[in-house]
Order: structure tokens, then C-alpha cells, then sequence
């Protein structure tokens, strides 16, 4: 049953025979003959790809490298194998799998390529077929982005951490193969990045200007303060935006002549610049090799590759609205109303300090402007002049009647028939009024001899009906501090759709909102509780 080997030993031990089963050597017998047999069964063109992983130098290639050139090797490579196992690894590559696990790999990727997806193959397949498509293997810029986003949509349910790595994959593939910036668009804020871009323009050339409403909308979409929904800006929007941009330009001009910061730097931070990994935690070979290379997502985010090295360069502070920069819009908003006798009055916040300065400043220039431009003389064609005297003597005797009638009646009394109406023509100057006093007749800003005219104005609404029931609800229960959950409840009523409502309602009325919310609680601003209560009232 057994054979013996002896074992030789120099000195100290005496030879000793070491069994071994006849059937241990048997199934070793019968492995060798079925590598022989998978060898001689397995494609040349996978022969050739082990082949090519031991001839290439391994001092000098990194195991991405490697990759690489099985893939660059592989690219057109078809199979039809039906595979029944199992592969998983963390970093899967060609040389991890055995020769049944390759031909199952490239079965499934012939069958994504046609559009005949496995709906659930081996989760390492799609990670290898994925760092096929970001070293460039199989599909040109356009097409591979397409097949990763497919990826994504395919499989990305399956592993939460695929999803999470495609997506951030699909962005360094944009900047890597220098894709349209239309598709940057999709996958990067480029929205506040452009117009912080604005503000660095607006603040770094100073002296080569930049379009009103361009800068106004870049600071609109930069500021927490929301400058759409002020009342002042809804009845004024061309003086708001004027204003806003003229404080926004001196502030800048103030902390440039001061020495300091830029001032977009004090609202968003300065750019960073710094070491970047592309397709981070992907088998990936950065085979472009850019000697001088630049990707621009948006001014605010740049990437860099110099001789293989890659930075980003990024402003970390436009992830999130400006609330130094709202400041600087609510005091602007504060003091036109002030200025301008309009509306509700807003509450001046203590953190504003050089902005109210430089606000005030700007608004009282703007508004000497506005007045001596409004001036102008009115010049009057005097060739007109019997033009209006025949006119004036219609309606003389249009009004004139016989005498007795008119004493019977006591409405006119003419002491003579005869009698001529002079009218005095006088040169005067005409100042325009503000937008919502102009009356509907130009002739009656004219003031040609025009007398007992009447200004019809608007009536406010009634305080009482601004607010809705479920609205005054809300208010009273946050005014007294009582429960009010279990009654939006049973009326199906969401307290954040209900408290931007309010919000909504009181930019008009108050200009501001009147309700915060404290994580997930509402609470009511106390600067403006006094205006609630008079509301309610």
C-alpha cells in the first residue's frame, strides 16, 4: 500500500523510510494532466496575454503598467465561454484570474459590448471592465464616458461602493481625456464656479469693466441674502441692481486700497492648490504622460498636469452661499429703503460694519446722480401758442351760457360775453417723480396752469388678511411656545413647505424672513416677533 523513500542524514540520525499514498500521487498525476488539458483547450490569444504579463520586466513596470498592456493587448479579444464560478478580488486584474475565470470575463464583456448585459455578474468583472474604459481601452473619450455612465446605471445598484467610485471615475475621466466642458457641466458645480469667476474678473482687472447684469446675477447666485424676493428689488429691480453693484465694486476698491484680502477672498476663501490623484483607488496608468496641461471646470477649479504630476486648484468656500457677501446685499436692500422712505423698515445687523459704511456712501452718491439726471427743461414751442388760444376759446363758449340761465342756476356767472382767456406760458423745470408716483397723463407732470390735481394712492392691504388660518396657526403656537405638531399632522400639512410660505409672504411686507429653522425645529427671528404680533393682531 505504501512505497518507501529513504531520507539520507549526515550525522545523529539513522535513515528512516517516509511513506507516501499511492493516491496522493495519483491525483497529482491527474492535475498535471488537467492543466495540460486546460492549456491546450485555452484560447492563443490568452496564452499569449499570460505570456506577455512574464516577459514584460517587472522592475520596471508598476502593476498598473501591467494592466495596461494586457489590456492595450486584449481590446478586440471575444469569447463565448459559459462560466458557473466564482471571482472577487479588491483590486482585480487579468493576472489574478485563472484561465476559466478570463474567459468568463471576456464572454461578459462580448455580451455588454453587443448591448446584452448580465444582470448579475461577478461584481469584480464590472470593476475590470471599468479600468478597461478609463485606461482608454476599447472605446474613444465620448463613447467611454457613455459606457461609464451605463455602467453606473447597470450595476451601480449592486455595489454601493462601485456607484461612489464610477461617479468619481466619470469626473477625472472628463478632465483626464479633455471632454467638452457641456459635459463638465453635469458632474461639477460649474454654476457658483463661474460666477465666482465673475468676482475675480470684477476684482483682479478692475479697470476693464464688467456687464451690470452679469455681475448682479453673480452675486445673486453667490449671496444666502435672497435679493428676488425683496420687496424693494420687485418694485425697483433697476435701482436695486445698479446700487448693489456700485457697493459691491467699492467694497473691493476698499480692501484693495486697504492693503487686505481681495473681497472675494473674505467671503470665500483663497484658491488652493494642490497634489491630485487621478481615478484614485482604480487600476489605472496614466499613459498620456501631459508634459503641460490644463483642464478649467469653472475659474474656481483648475487642473494642472506638468510632466505627469497632477494639481487641482479650487476655492473650497463656494460650496456653500456667502453670508459675509449677504451682509453686504441686506444692508445694501436696508439702506434704499431707508433712503427712499420705503416700505417696511429693516433692522440694521450689528456684524455689518465696513459694508454700512461703504452702502451708505454708494447709495447717497447714486441717488445725487439720479436727481440731477431726472432735471431737464421743458422747452415750449411758442409757434403753438394760437394753436392753444383758439382752443382755449372753444371751450369758452363751450362753457359760456346765456346769463340769465347761468344766474338761475348759480353754477357760472360771466361778467362779460367778451371775454378773453390769457394763458401764460412759462418755461419750467420738470423733475421727474419716482417710478410708482408718475401719473398715467403725462401732460399733468407738466404743470402748465393745471390746478386741484388729485394723486388716487394704493390702499394697503388689511394686516388681518395676510396670513391664512393654518399660517396664524403656525405664528401663535411659536408666539406662545405651544405644540403645534399633532395639528399639521392631522391636516397633512408639511411646517417647511407652510414656514417658506410665510417667508415668502413676509419678504414683501417685512423684506426679510421671520422664521429659521433650528435643525429640524422652526423658530421665529426675534428681531421681527414685535412686526408678527402687530400683524396678528
Amino acid at each position: 500500500m505504501y512505497e518507501k523513500e529513504t531520507v539520507h542524514f549526515l550525522k545523529g540520525y539513522s535513515d528512516q523510510p517516509i511513506p507516501f499514498r499511492r493516491r496522493d500521487r495519483i491525483s497529482e498525476e491527474a492535475a498535471a494532466l488537467r492543466q495540460i488539458r486546460e492549456e491546450e483547450e485555452t484560447p492563443q490569444k490568452i496564452r499569449e496575454m499570460k505570456a506577455l504579463y512574464y516577459n514584460l520586466d517587472r522592475a520596471t513596470h508598476s502593476d498598473s503598467s501591467l494592466f495596461y498592456e494586457q489590456a492595450v493587448f486584449m481590446k478586440d479579444y471575444t469569447d463565448n465561454y459559459s462560466f458557473h464560478g466564482y471571482f472577487q478580488r479588491y483590486f482585480p486584474t487579468y493576472h489574478a484570474m485563472n484561465t476559466e475565470q478570463l474567459r468568463g470575463y471576456f464572454s461578459f464583456r462580448t455580451r455588454l459590448r453587443k448591448g446584452k448585459p448580465d444582470e448579475n455578474p461577478p461584481i469584480s468583472y464590472v470593476y475590470v471592465y471599468a479600468y478597461e474604459l478609463i485606461n482608454g481601452i476599447g472605446a474613444e473619450p465620448e463613447e467611454g464616458l457613455q459606457e461609464l455612465e451605463r455602467l453606473q446605471d447597470l450595476y451601480g445598484y449592486l455595489d454601493v461602493s462601485l456607484k461612489g467610485y464610477l461617479y468619481n471615475w466619470i469626473r477625472d475621466y472628463i478632465v483626464y481625456y479633455g471632454l467638452d466642458r457641456t459635459q463638465a457641466k453635469r458632474y461639477f458645480d460649474t454654476e457658483s464656479g463661474d460666477a465666482l469667476g465673475v468676482l475675480l474678473q470684477c476684482e483682479s482687472n478692475p479697470d476693464v469693466g464688467t456687464e451690470e447684469e452679469k455681475l448682479f446675477q453673480a452675486i445673486v447666485s453667490l449671496s444666502s441674502y435672497e435679493i428676488p424676493k425683496s420687496s424693494f428689488y420687485k418694485k425697483h429691480p433697476e435701482m436695486m441692481q445698479q446700487v448693489i453693484c456700485r457697493t459691491y465694486l467699492e467694497m473691493s476698491e476698499y480692501m484693495r486700497k486697504e492693503g487686505k484680502m481681495m473681497y472675494s477672498e473674505k467671503c470665500f476663501g483663497r484658491g488652493d492648490v494642490g497634489s491630485y490623484r487621478m481615478f484614485r483607488s482604480a487600476m489605472f496608468y496614466d499613459h498620456k504622460k501631459y508634459e503641460d496641461y490644463l483642464y478649467e471646470v469653472s475659474p474656481a477649479l483648475r487642473f494642472y498636469c506638468r510632466k505627469g504630476q497632477w494639481t487641482r486648484e479650487d476655492y473650497a468656500g463656494i460650496a456653500k452661499k456667502s453670508g459675509i457677501l449677504a451682509d453686504l446685499c441686506r444692508e445694501t436692500d436696508r439702506l434704499l429703503r431707508e433712503k427712499t422712505n420705503f416700505g417696511h423698515p429693516l433692522k440694521k445687523k450689528i456684524n455689518a460694519g465696513a459694508e454700512s459704511k461703504i452702502a451708505e456712501v454708494t447709495i447717497d452718491r447714486y441717488l445725487k446722480e439720479k436727481n440731477e439726471k431726472k432735471k431737464a427743461v421743458l422747452t415750449i414751442d411758442l409757434s403753438v401758442l394760437e394753436n392753444i388760444r383758439r382752443d382755449a376759446a372753444q371751450t369758452r363758449d363751450f362753457l359760456l351760457v346765456e346769463e340769465d340761465e347761468c344766474r338761475s342756476d348759480q353754477e357760472y356767472i360771466a361778467e362779460d360775453r367778451n371775454e378773453t382767456v390769457n394763458i401764460t406760458i412759462e418755461k419750467v423745470n420738470i423733475t421727474q417723480k419716482e417710478d410708482d408716483l408718475i401719473s398715467d397723463q403725462d401732460h399733468q407732470s407738466e404743470q402748465i396752469s393745471i390746478k386741484n390735481e388729485t394723486k388716487t394712492e394704493e390702499k394697503e392691504p388689511e394686516e388681518s388678511s395676510i396670513f391664512n388660518e393654518n399660517e396664524r396657526y403656525l405664528i401663535q403656537s411659536l408666539l406662545n411656545k405651544v405644540p403645534w405638531e399633532a395639528a399639521l399632522r392631522g391636516q397633512h400639512l408639511s411646517v417647511e413647505m407652510l414656514v417658506d410660505e410665510i417667508n415668502d409672504r413676509m419678504m414683501d411686507v417685512i423684506g426679510d424672513t421671520v422664521i429659521e429653522f433650528d435643525g429640524s425645529i422652526p423658530t421665529l427671528v426675534e428681531d421681527y416677533i414685535p412686526d408678527l404680533k402687530k400683524l396678528l393682531s
